[in-house]
């Protein structure tokens, strides 16, 4: 029970940035809406800069975000191939070195 709660406030967390994406994103088209019906204004264009830079904040944030949970997931699961790609390495290594004729 106790891992359902720490799962569900992960939960709650992420999906309040999923939010802030949303928010940013809808007032930004509302802007763009009005300088497109009323025309262009000093304010609306102001308007319009602050909620771009709050979208991109929240994006870059996101992207951080997913960023981090990667390294977090490779360094707890590992790369399940290394093994392989080693072995393949080492036989690509190793009939380079080997001198298959002698000739003089």
């Amino acid at each position: 029970m106790f891992i359902l709660i720490e799962n569900l406030k992960l939960l709650k967390n992420n999906l309040k940035y999923w939010n802030k994406i949303k928010v940013a994103a809808s007032n930004t088209e509302s802007i763009q809406t009005q300088i497109s019906t009323i025309g262009f204004s000093d304010s609306l264009m102001d308007q319009e800069k602050l909620a771009k830079i709050k979208f991109h904040e929240a994006v870059k944030f996101e992207e951080e975000f997913r960023q981090e949970n990667a390294k977090v997931k490779w360094h707890m699961e590992g790369d399940r191939n290394t093994r392989y790609f080693h072995k393949i390495a080492k036989v690509r290594c190793g009939t380079k070195k080997k001198i298959t004729s002698l000739s003089w």
